[in-house]
C-alpha cells in the first residue's frame, strides 16, 4: 500500500487504530511532513512522536517540499538531490502546533513530546552518541543535547 495524505487516516481506521497512540514513528523519505499534518488532523495523537527530518536545511529554516502524492525520495520530484522532506524547524512548527515539544535529536530524526500524555506517567530514557553534528538548535550545538536525558512526563 503506498501511503499519501489522502488514505492515511483511512488505513489506521480500516485496521481499527486507536486515536491516542504511546508511540508514532514516521520515516518515509519524502513527504512525512504532509503524512504526519494529515495524522494529526485527523485527530491521531501519541505521547511520544519520532519523524525523519532532512538535515541538509539549517535547523532553524522552516522548509517543507511541495506534496506530491507520488514522490519518492530519489524520483523526479527530487532529481535524486538533497532536496526531499522537510526541515526540522518546519516539523517543529507542525509538531508544537499541536502540543508537542522537540526534546531530542539523532541525526536526522526528532524526537518529541506530546505536553498533554494520553495516559498515565510516563518516563523516557534517550541514549545517543552524535560526534560529528555541527548544526545549531535554539543557539546550541545539537550534540550537546544529543546525551543521556531523563524526562519524566509530569514534570513538563
Amino acid at each position: 500500500v503506498w501511503i499519501t495524505r489522502e488514505n492515511i487516516c483511512e488505513l489506521l481506521s480500516n485496521f481499527d487504530t486507536p486515536k491516542e497512540m504511546d508511540f508514532i514513528s514516521l520515516d518515509i523519505d519524502n513527504m512525512d511532513y504532509w503524512i504526519l499534518k494529515a495524522l494529526f488532523d485527523g485527530g491521531y495523537t501519541s505521547n511520544i512522536l519520532i519523524a525523519e527530518f532532512n538535515p541538509a536545511f539549517s535547523c532553524d529554516e522552516s522548509y517543507t517540499k511541495d506534496y506530491y502524492s507520488d514522490a519518492t525520495k530519489n524520483g523526479p520530484y527530487t532529481a535524486g538531490s538533497s532536496n526531499y522532506g522537510a526541515s526540522l524547524g518546519a516539523l517543529t512548527k507542525l509538531a508544537n502546533s499541536f502540543g508537542y515539544i522537540l526534546i531530542h535529536v539523532m541525526t536526522n530524526n526528532a524526537i518529541f513530546l506530546n505536553t498533554e500524555p494520553n495516559a498515565g506517567p510516563m518516563t523516557i530514557f534517550i541514549v545517543s552518541l552524535v560526534s560529528r553534528v555541527k548544526q545549531r538548535i535554539n543557539g546550541r550545538p545539537v550534540q550537546r543535547i544529543c546525551c543521556d536525558l531523563l524526562v519524566p512526563a509530569n514534570d513538563i
